[in-house]
């Protein structure tokens, strides 16, 4: 029954944002929020190539719920396979930009928050309860700023693990571009 409702949430969800093309299986327990004015790109049009809010490693409990919000002027690029398993949540605010390399896979409690851009390449691997924010998400005490790192970008390249329980955090010891 799962995977039925599955199907059908995932049919609706794409022909919404791609037309008849399908591309992403989004389990019908992720609550999505796509903005009209936000963007999906994908350079794979087979059906479950991006496939979020499924399985992950059976010794993590996951989170509740999964969430899939992409914000006004936000874009997503999938450049291939990419699977995020149960308790995911992604978040691009306005304006945003997320690129997401082929083979990528990402745990249990993924978490991502994207305010400028994030850019993760191909071959990566992402442990269970890892986040990932290339902002404050907030102002900074004693400064007029609405961010320290507004214009950089957080940058995970080629064929990296990142291991269970890390953060990564924009300007924390990270390559970021300016």
């Amino acid at each position: 029954m799962n995977k039925v409702l599955s199907f059908i949430y995932s049919l609706f969800i794409n022909i919404k944002a791609f037309g008849f093309k399908r591309g992403i299986l989004i389990n019908h327990h992720v609550k999505v929020k796509i903005d009209p004015n936000a963007n999906i790109i994908l350079t794979q049009f087979k059906f479950g190539v991006v496939r979020i809010g499924f399985g992950g490693s059976i010794n993590i409990s996951p989170f509740w719920q999964s969430y899939f919000i992409l914000e006004n002027n936000s874009t997503l690029v999938f450049k291939g396979e990419a699977i995020f398993s149960e308790g995911v949540s992604i978040r691009l605010n306005p304006n945003a930009k997320l690129e997401i390399g082929n083979n990528f896979s990402a745990n249990r409690n993924f978490q991502i928050n994207v305010d400028n851009k994030v850019i993760i390449n191909e071959d990566v691997l992402i442990g269970w309860n890892v986040s990932i924010q290339d902002g404050d998400g907030h102002k900074i005490k004693y400064t007029n700023s609405d961010s320290h790192m507004k214009n950089k970008i957080l940058y995970v390249g080629s064929n990296v693990w990142i291991a269970s329980n890390a953060y990564l955090l924009g300007g924390a010891g990270l390559k970021t571009i300016a």
